[in-house]
């Protein structure tokens, strides 16, 4: 099967190392049995507008081709009206470099598009243009906690319409499954499909020898991610043969300073 992933954002960039993680784990998966390729349009945040950024790139990652579209933007998606601008240049973006990718490697069987903003409206364009199917996919906590900056009018008249043209819909998990029917008035079935752990995760064995337990916390401290609650409920446990080591940097980092002097608990940032 010949398959390409979409990503909307900056894709392993200056701005953003590890953007696409979870993409680049699900095209390493996929590329042992089928041809797997990424695709990322992109419109640079105006927040990184004056730094470099690759315009138009492709790179190989071993077997799996990524094709890149990069363009400057003046918009910030944060303000709900601009929504509409950002769509017409996410469709614009995509069908250049689907077009581009598809005189190299012929049309794809399906793909897979992640994002409720930008992901789904590429996923969309591509079908209506060239008859490719997809597959949706969103992991936005914003939708969970009701913080997302789109306008009732944009998902009702362009998101949710969108949704239903999609051929398969996969979210991480029940519960968010439930929280996005609700958002979006939603009666279509959603499928569920976890995100993919890199497959080098399983070499690693256990050390039997260990006297103590570690847990791990790996994200970016944004505040809506409350990486103070884990603090919290770690100090709460109160045991002595345990670790908590935090990575990641983001602005949540200046509010959880004060657990720093706490002997068994370990930042070590980005």
């Amino acid at each position: 099967m010949h398959i390409v992933l979409i990503y909307t954002g900056e894709f392993f960039s200056q701005s953003a190392p590890i953007g696409g993680i979870f993409q680049l784990h699900q095209a390493k998966a996929l590329s042992k049995r089928h041809k797997v390729a990424i695709l990322n349009p992109c419109l640079i945040s105006p927040r990184h507008i004056l730094k470099n950024f690759e315009k138009k790139k492709y790179l190989k990652y071993k077997n799996i081709d990524i094709y890149k579209n990069y363009k400057k933007n003046i918009f910030p998606g944060k303000i709900k009206i601009f929504n509409y601008l950002l769509k017409k240049s996410y469709e614009k973006l995509t069908l250049e470099l689907f077009r581009e990718y598809i005189k190299k490697n012929g049309y794809p069987d399906i793909c897979h598009v992640y994002d409720i903003r930008f992901g789904l409206i590429a996923g969309t364009i591509i079908k209506r243009e060239f008859k490719v199917p997809f597959i949706f996919s969103e992991y936005c906590v914003e939708i969970a906690n009701n913080t997302l900056p789109l306008s009732d009018n944009f998902k009702k008249k362009i998101v949710r319409p969108n949704l239903l043209f999609a051929d398969y819909l996969a979210l991480p998990s029940k519960k968010f499954a439930n929280k996005f029917k609700k958002h979006f008035n939603l009666k279509k079935k959603i499928n569920i499909l976890p995100n993919v752990l890199p497959w080098d995760v399983l070499k690693y064995k256990k050390n039997e020898n260990k006297n103590f337990f570690e847990f791990i916390v790996i994200n970016r401290l944004d505040t809506n991610k409350n990486t103070e609650l884990i603090i919290k409920s770690f100090i709460e446990l109160n045991k002595k043969d345990t670790k908590l080591t935090i990575i990641g940097n983001g602005p949540e980092l200046k509010n959880i300073k004060k657990y720093f002097s706490y002997r068994n608990i370990f930042f070590l940032k980005k």
